[in-house]
């Protein structure tokens, strides 16, 4: 009987933690990826487990039966998980009505979000929290066995969470999408309550047994405490739940900055982390405990002492992680060995601290248990003191210590609080001889003093690295042995050199907030990374973005209110308001991006102090549901779509919810890759789109690995005589006279593909949906393996070098300017085919084109 609960109980760890990934990815939808929106999402999950122990702890100790609650409470969790996709679509009409509402008060906006996640989440949550004393309840004959049962189904719950994590984040979410994900969690809870019915029958006499058996036999054997030694193992555990959250948050971000910020990481990091808690638990079932206090102490220091020993590893992951890369390029099934990688790295760092941190719970609940008649409410609070400190710690560290304190600082807390928590526990620990104690004590503190004094630099590697992601390949074997040594796969002093020291640029900016860690370098090329991937820059993104800033708005002449998602370097919303915009929408997600603009505002004109300009620090999903205003255009400018959430700014949905923010006649702008995609995702970008806007045309840079869609619900007719008057604006002219753009053909020689022609790409085949976000996990399977997209190349016309005339922009400009009585000059053209031919990439194809085209004309 004990096998089979312990194996409902199990279930019941993998579907609680699938449906927490599956809630956090369904509430995306109406309060947005933001750094408070995920920590709103944890901590009323946690506050939820924590009341509800409490509550189920005390009410199993009256009611009884405790295998007959724990089935209904599974089956509870999953009918109620199984409504909330109707749940949330209820709950979303009363969100957007407030939210829009009282759209410009952030507090009362971030009020409501919050309300909302109480709302959909507290109940199942709190149902999930009463579920591990109602079982200890069961389990536990005598109040002797406590710590070792309650460890033991500590230790398998979380084992299924650490099953439930793997299984939703490379199985369910990436092959069926979410609502099946919520299906297959909510038949574990089924198949969990199944379990346990018949054994729930069996166990009513035995419970009936176990409530007349006398306790004398366990009291002579369980030792008494005084009152500080119950409140210090209570202090203890609450500092000891708020440093694990609090670490949870912190790796995340140092996993985000060494692996790079996919959904893939956050997974494997995540399941390592439950990892050790569980075999922390496991460790204490296993273990003849007699001095509970002593052990408690020494598992708070040795957390400590795990973090400081893995702190130079921590500093090498972003070296060792592209170590693994170049090893494991083109080799078959790599991107799996990769993950493998990535886990057994993680599991070096957390293995340690997190095995120290599964001890607290059961040797809590052991000193505070001491009589059966209230052995579940004792459970229960006990969790939850555990459950409480999880939200502190969410909450503190995600929304204060990160973005004040930053990577380092934040650490350096939470391994305070651990110490803080040893050193309580050393005052009590009357178990262990006074000298012992104080020789530990002294240990401890020699142990964080040798690190203060030699081991706090270790995040400048981390922090400061930039771009070395896309390091792919070791050193060629003609290299002499000096250049040899200066390639940065060759030692980790070479990596520094090259990715955070002088060779990567000279550092003019650092900042954590609660979303990414911002760093701008450079001098002549000012640079702007976000988790060291590179978003931005003063030279080499130039002309994509001055493109995407000008092009949309040479098809939008009447266009006179803005909407730009995404700021990166400003250049794009800069260039934009060289035309005559009246009013403009700047929509960022990270507060340090906007504080890192002031290194830009030569470059886009200090756009941000432009009158004309409101900005808003606020999720692109959730803004564009709740502003109550409509625009002339919309920019979308989003990161690489490898990147966690991101990936959500290319749904079906989310162009759904931009196509409802125009104005009629109003036009949609996107920029995305065809570089680190595959066709597959390229397809499914474009099919996506296309399935929302029936209007379509593409442009494209030198080399088609940055693709612009301009997109209308109406035929996008281009005014030619508009466009030169535009072209002659003298603050327009002279913006795009940065990427060296001579005349009005040299810009439309970046038309690829025309409105007529992109039905032809889109094909048939799957969308990219918030139900089913596949382009979020192909994308970094396509960034692992260095994939380009060539796709739309097959369709472009000027690249293939078509010689009869197309429907591209430029040869519909030629044949305007020859029916308005003013043909394309020889000038003109030849100025259009030397600028194509000072680019790169297509360069030379274009210019080709061009000239062909110059011929003609001359010909007619």
């Amino acid at each position: 009987m004990t096998r089979t609960v312990l194996a409902a109980f199990f279930l019941g760890g993998v579907a609680a933690l699938m449906h927490e990934v599956v809630w956090a990815k369904l509430l995306v939808r109406l309060i947005g990826a933001t750094a408070y929106a995920q920590v709103a999402v944890l901590a009323v999950f946690m506050g939820g487990l924590a009341l509800g122990s409490v509550l189920f702890g005390r009410r199993v100790d009256r009611a009884g039966r405790p295998l007959s609650m724990y089935a209904l409470l599974e089956l509870s969790v999953g009918a109620y998980c199984l409504l909330l996709p109707l749940l949330l679509h209820l709950a979303g009409l009363g969100y957007t009505s407030l939210a829009t509402h009282f759209f410009e008060s952030t507090g009362i906006t971030r009020l409501i979000r919050f309300g909302l996640v109480i709302t959909l989440v507290l109940f199942p949550a709190v149902l999930m929290g009463g579920t591990l004393p109602i079982l200890a309840r069961h389990l536990v004959d005598k109040v002797k066995d406590t710590r070792r049962q309650v460890a033991r189904l500590y230790a398998i719950n979380s084992l299924g969470a650490v099953v439930g994590a793997g299984i939703a984040g490379f199985v369910t979410l990436p092959r069926y999408g979410i609502y099946p994900s919520l299906v297959a969690a909510s038949f574990l809870n089924f198949a969990a309550a199944a379990l346990v019915f018949d054994c729930a029958r069996r166990a009513a006499s035995k419970e009936l047994d176990n409530r007349r058996k006398s306790r004398k036999n366990d009291e002579h054997v369980l030792p008494t405490y005084a009152t500080p030694q119950y409140v210090a193992a209570i202090v203890a555990l609450a500092l000891s739940g708020f440093a694990a959250m609090g670490y949870e948050v912190l790796v995340t971000r140092l996993i985000a900055l060494s692996f790079g910020s996919s959904t893939y990481s956050f997974t494997v990091m995540l399941m390592c982390f439950v990892t050790g808690i569980s075999l922390g638990s496991a460790i204490v079932s296993r273990l003849n405990v007699t001095r509970p206090l002593w052990l408690l102490c020494g598992s708070q220091f040795a957390v400590v002492a795990g973090f400081m020993l893995a702190t130079p590893l921590m500093s090498r992951l972003p070296y060792l992680i592209g170590l693994l890369r170049i090893q494991l390029s083109g080799v078959e099934h790599g991107f799996e060995l990769y993950l493998f990688g990535k886990a057994l790295l993680c599991l070096a760092v957390l293995l340690i601290p997190t095995t120290c941190l599964g001890f607290s719970f059961p040797l809590v609940a052991q000193i505070r248990v001491r009589d059966e008649s209230q052995l579940g409410a004792c459970v229960g609070s006990t969790y939850a003191w555990n459950a409480i400190g999880n939200v502190l710690g969410v909450l503190v560290t995600g929304l204060l210590l990160l973005p004040s304190l930053g990577l380092l600082g934040g650490f350096h807390v939470n391994l305070g609080f651990n110490f803080a928590a040893g050193c309580v526990l050393l005052l009590v620990a009357s178990e262990a001889r006074l000298e012992l104690r104080g020789a530990a004590g002294v240990a401890a503190s020699l142990a964080v003093a040798v690190y203060a004094s030699f081991g706090t630099g270790w995040t400048d590697p981390v922090n400061f690295a930039r771009n070395h992601l896309r390091m792919r390949s070791g050193p060629a074997a003609a290299l002499d042995p000096e250049a040899h040594a200066r390639h940065p796969s060759s030692s980790f002093e070479a990596w520094k050199q090259t990715y955070v020291g002088p060779r990567a640029g000279k550092r003019l900016f650092l900042e954590e907030d609660a979303h990414n860690t911002v760093v701008v370098s450079g001098e002549r090329n000012i640079q702007l990374f976000v988790n060291s991937k590179p978003d931005a820059s003063t030279v080499s993104d130039l002309e994509t973005q001055l493109l995407v800033g000008h092009l949309p708005l040479f098809l939008s002449l009447e266009a006179r209110t803005l909407l730009v998602i995404g700021h990166g370097s400003g250049i794009t919303a800069g260039a934009a308001l060289r035309h005559p915009i009246e009013s403009a929408d700047i929509v960022e997600i990270s507060p340090a991006v906007l504080r890192a603009d002031r290194f830009f505002a030569d470059h886009n004109h200090h756009v941000l102090d432009d009158p004309r300009v409101r900005v808003y620090t606020d999720d692109a999903q959730s803004f564009l549901r709740a502003v109550p205003r409509s625009y002339d255009l919309i920019i979308s400018e989003p990161s690489n779509p490898w990147v966690a959430g991101i990936g959500a700014l290319f749904t079906l949905e989310f162009f759904e919810n931009a196509r409802r923010q125009l104005n009629t006649g109003g036009r949609f702008a996107l920029w995305f890759q065809t570089y680190e995609l595959t066709d597959e995702a390229v397809q499914l970008v474009i099919r996506t789109i296309g399935s929302v806007f029936p209007h379509i045309m593409l442009f494209g840079d030198d080399d088609l690995s940055n693709i612009i869609a301009l997109c209308s619900m109406e035929l996008i007719e281009p005014d030619f005589s508009g466009m030169e008057s535009r072209f002659r604006r003298l603050e327009v002219r002279d913006d795009l006279a940065r990427m060296r753009l001579p005349n009005l053909s040299a810009l439309l020689s970046h038309h690829r593909v025309s409105q007529k022609r992109f039905s032809s790409l889109t094909g048939p085949g799957p969308l990219n949906t918030i139900g089913h976000e596949r382009l979020e996990y192909m994308g970094p399977r396509s960034f692992f393996a260095r994939e380009s997209s060539f796709f739309i190349e097959r369709f472009d016309p000027v690249i293939r070098g078509v010689e009869e005339e197309t429907d591209v922009l430029l040869d519909r400009y030629i044949a305007y300017r020859a029916a308005s009585g003013s043909p394309m000059s020889r000038r003109e053209l030849t100025e259009a085919r030397r600028y194509a031919e000072s680019l790169d990439g297509y360069g030379t194809e274009i210019a080709r084109w061009i000239e062909m085209r110059a011929e003609r004309a001359l010909s007619e």
